[in-house]
């Protein structure tokens, strides 16, 4: 049963620790991730994609952002506290940038 207040939300500090600075905790939710999301916008409609594991998410982040986007295409970790949400915590990890082409 997962942890919650009084008003349904998760009390997070018991299902991770507390940390002292950001990049502590960007960290901490790239190693422990329960999914990866790879997102863009392009002609004002939003892309999302979701992975299980980061290297799919860097390859096809690749092929989303030098053929299909040709625009930055940015790379997230969730981490869900609880195994039955896709809701969680999230940090961004990478932003991959297209090649450029030559002409």
């Amino acid at each position: 049963m997962p942890l919650t207040t009084s008003k349904g939300a998760y009390m997070v500090e018991e299902l991770m620790p507390i940390f002292e600075t950001s990049s502590e905790r960007e960290r901490w939710i790239r190693d422990h991730a329960t999914y990866y999301t790879l997102t863009w916008m392009s002609n004002r409609k939003h892309y999302t994609f979701y992975y299980s594991k980061l290297r799919k998410a860097q390859i096809n982040g690749r092929v989303a952002a030098d053929f299909i986007a040709r625009k930055p295409v940015m790379i997230y970790a969730v981490y869900c506290p609880d195994d039955t949400t896709e809701v969680g915590l999230s940090t961004w990890i990478e932003t991959i940038y297209p090649k450029r082409q030559k002409s």
